[in-house]
Formats: C-alpha cells, structure tokens, sequence
C-alpha cells in the first residue's frame, strides 16, 4: 500500500512562497507569527530544500512558529494519525511539531537541542471530525541569535494496531518508525492522456461495436461533455446489453497501470457501468466497474488494470454495460482510459480520496492526445520561467507518446519538466529538445506547413519571445496532424462483416 501524505507536497518545503524579514518562507506555509525571525530555504540536494527559521536578538515573542496555511484533508473522529517532520537545530536553540486541531492544542514536547538531524513524531486521534493544521517552531531563548530547520513534514493515517505500537514496541519507535514512514508526495496525476482518443465522446458510434441484445443511438439532450451521449438500450428479451470498443489492445503497454471510467446516467434502465475483459488464449477474463443507479444526474463508474491482466491479454476491450429489461436504456458518455502508476493504483478504493466520486473528479474526461494548452502567447516584454519551459516539454512528450500510441515508432528521447526557479539552462539542454523535436517529426514522417525549423544553440545566443512561441506552435502543428491520422484509422479501419479483429493503429 502506498503511503498517501495528507501534507500533499507543501512538506517538502521546495518551492518558494513569500517574502519576509529579508528571507523566504516556502509556498503555503504562514508568515505573520514569525515575530521577527528570519526564514531562509536551505540547500539540502538537487532542487530539495528544508525550512529554516532564525531567530534574531530583536525577536517579540519566543515563539516564533509558521502553519500550513492551507488544512489538511479532514480527519475523522475514531480515525489515527501520525504527524512525523525531520528536525536538526544550531545545537542551541529547541523546536517543537505543534497541531491545531480546531478544539484546543495537542502538541508534542520540545524537542532536545541537537545538531543531529532526526525525525520528531505526535501521533493523534481526533476526537471529533476536524481539519487540522500543521505547526512548526522556533523556541529559541528571547534576546538570541539561534535556529531551527524542518523537512519532510508529512501525515498520514495509520490503522489502529500501529497506532498502539507507537513508541511501545521498539520496531515503531524513534528512528524505527521513521523508516516505516518515510516522507512521500502524493502521486503525481497528470497531464491525462485518453488512450481511446476521441472515442468516448460519443458524439458518433462509428466503429462502436454493438451487443447481440442491445440497441444504441446518440443523444443530445443529456451528456456530460460535447454535445451528445450514447443512449444504450435492450432491444431483445433480454436482461443486459452493451456496446464497446474493440481493436484497443495496442494502446497499453502490458507493464503498467490504467484506469478506465465513464460517465453513467439511467433512464428506465436499473444500472450502468464500465466492463473490461480480454482474451487470454482460452477465454475472456473481465473486470466490472461500480454500478450507477442514479436516475437524477450523472455518477461515475471505474475500474483499474495492473500487469496481473494485461500480462496474459492478446486483445481487449472497452465496455458500456446496462442492466434492466427490454426497451429500458442507459446513457453514457467521457469514456476515458489513462495510465497511471503504481502507487496511484495502490490508493484506487484504498484512499477516500481515491475512491467513487472524489476518485472521478481527479480524472476529468480529456479528448485524445493529452495535450496542455499553451501557457501563453510570449510577447518582446514576457520572461520565460521555469514552469512555462517544463510545460512546453511536458506537451512534447505528451506527442511523443501520442504518436507512439498510434503505432508509430519514435525514438527514446528525453524532457526535462522538474526545472524550478534556481535552475540554469544551458545552451545543450535546450539543444536537447529541440533535437528531441525533429526526432518526433522525423519519425512521424509528416512535416505540416506551420512547422518551422530549429535553432542551434551556443553560448553567444539568447532565447527570444519567438523561441517560446516557435515551440508551441511546432508542438501542436505535429499533434493536429497526428489527430487527423487517428481520425481517418477510426473511420476507415473497421471491419463489419464476420469482424474478428478491428484494425485499429491506436
């Protein structure tokens, strides 16, 4: 089970927020109960930083503590927490890990004074549903120059049994339990890619294959996206029906993690969900999504793949499935199918945050190729930061996925997309992607008429606002062409008569 740092990535203390006193306090964590103490962010890696608070002689109040400005997920009465943050200090001055917890204060001693690094720990069950803040401090003596610094600030909820071995059993305390729990990130989500293209939009059922009991049409007076959704009927005596795509094996790399979802809303039908099965050889192995009864508005059906199916899979589809009887319907519409990793499968139905509706909202549907907006149009007077840089990047290699999702070979290039406002670009980085774009193009095999060609960089030039604006434009030029590729193998690449295989490039 992967852990799932309730902190989200505000306890990593690595990107800066705001200004204060001559120093910087990291983004989402308060500034006006410094009481005059510095905060700096200390170096302690590559693009890692702690926060350290300096306490100066001309402090007002020995407390000098900042919070997360934002609370964390709720926490729940009968539920179990355990708060842990890495604290060292100038060997002089004492810290403390406070939570404010909306009824009053529960709060873990003072640490000891020490220069050594090491991880401080409050485990905690609310008495009461609440949401809690986390609190990091400074009690450096009043008059003095002295600091403390934090990293890794991280909460995650536990079970009961580990909550009682915390700080009784040796193997779950102090340096221990810090190993059990080591500082985490949530999964990262995104950009979302649908592997079906614009399939799921149902603004056609060209190349939907059809159930032997079922009857489909499109609908445009309920949907969720577009202008239309899929209205599923059973047209024989029957007591189920569905439709699918078909010929979608080749979208999945049989080594990782997906997850399918779609959009469901009865009409007189009595459920709806998302079905995937596979051929394994012998037979057709499925897994079922949550069924949605709601007759009143839209809910979400889902369901996850891992290697343990794709692994033994020689073709697969994608299903709507209805229950009900015959002449009762369904609707259904933003059928999307994203990979995912490991520990974004781990927490799927594990994780309140990760499951039914809150699960959905993670994953909106998106139309084929994953591509991000540009973030701007760059004019004479605009810098580029570190963020737009690895936006434009990451939409690289959102295409060049996309191509490879339609079959066509693309070379392993890299993208650099982790730049933050400390990072140095050099004139071989940014040789790098622009050799990465003509490799694409290349091996796409198509050069559309907005594609303009590259630079090569060396240490006498200097990045204009139409270096920006050139990417970009390259960028989407290659994904427009690429999208009217996959829009032509779904409408020419099915086979109706005694169909066994659809031929399908994506």
């Amino acid at each position: 089970m992967a852990l799932y740092n309730l902190l989200g990535t505000t306890g990593g203390f690595d990107e800066p927020g705001i200004s204060v006193n001559g120093g910087v306090m990291a983004k989402e964590w308060s500034i006006n109960a410094l009481r005059g103490a510095v905060p700096t962010l200390v170096e302690v890696g590559e693009n890692k930083f702690a926060q350290r608070i300096t306490a100066t002689p001309t402090d007002t109040n020995q407390q000098r503590f900042s919070e997360r400005t934002q609370n964390t997920t709720m926490m729940f009465a009968g539920k179990y927490y355990l708060y842990l943050v890495d604290v060292v200090t100038d060997g002089v001055s004492t810290a403390n890990i406070l939570i404010i917890n909306g009824a009053g204060n529960a709060e873990l001693a003072k640490t000891t004074a020490s220069a050594v690094n090491k991880t401080h720990y409050l485990k905690y069950t609310p008495a009461q549903d609440e949401a809690a803040r986390t609190r990091i401090t400074n009690w450096a003596a009043l008059g003095s120059t002295g600091w403390a610094q934090f990293d890794n600030a991280r909460v995650y909820e536990i079970d009961q049994a580990t909550y009682n071995k915390i700080d009784v059993d040796p193997a779950y305390s102090g340096a221990n339990l810090a190993a059990l729990f080591p500082y985490t990130e949530p999964p990262v989500i995104g950009p979302l890619n649908n592997l079906l293209g614009t399939r799921g939009n149902y603004e056609t059922v060209s190349g939907l294959n059809i159930g032997s009991s079922a009857a489909v049409t499109i609908d445009s007076t309920t949907k969720t996206q577009g202008n239309n959704s899929l209205k599923l009927s059973i047209a024989t005596s029957s007591s189920s029906a569905n439709a699918f795509w078909g010929g979608i094996f080749n979208v999945f790399d049989k080594s990782k993690y997906y997850i399918l979802l779609v959009d469901v809303k009865c009409g007189t039908g009595s459920a709806g969900w998302a079905y995937f099965d596979y051929f394994n050889g012998t037979g057709y192995p499925s897994k079922t999504g949550n069924k949605v009864t709601s007759t009143t508005g839209y809910g979400t059906s889902y369901l996850k793949l891992s290697p343990t199916e794709l692994s033994v899979a020689q073709s697969a589809a994608c299903h709507c499935f209805m229950s009900g009887t015959t002449g009762q319907y369904v609707n259904f519409d933003a059928m999307r199918l994203y990979e995912i990793s490991k520990d974004l499968y781990d927490l799927i139905d594990a994780h309140p945050d990760f499951t039914g509706e809150n699960l959905a909202a993670l994953f909106p549907y998106r139309d084929g190729s994953g591509y991000v907006p540009f973030p701007k149009t760059w004019t004479s007077s605009d810098k580029l930061n570190a963020v737009d840089m690895n936006a434009i990047e990451q939409n690289a290699s959102n295409l060049a996925n996309y191509l490879k999702s339609l079959s066509i070979t693309i070379p392993a290039l890299s993208f650099t997309t982790n730049r933050t406002t400390t990072t140095v670009e050099n004139f071989d980085s940014l040789n790098r992607f622009e050799a990465a774009l003509i490799s694409i193009r290349d091996g796409f095999g198509i050069t559309p008429p907005d594609f303009r060609p590259r630079r090569t960089w060396d240490v006498t030039q200097r990045i204009s606002f139409d270096d920006p604006n050139r990417w970009q434009t390259d960028i989407q030029a290659l994904f427009d062409a690429a999208a009217s590729v996959e829009k032509g193998f779904i409408y020419s690449g099915n086979i109706s008569a005694g169909q066994t295989w659809t031929i399908r490039a994506g």
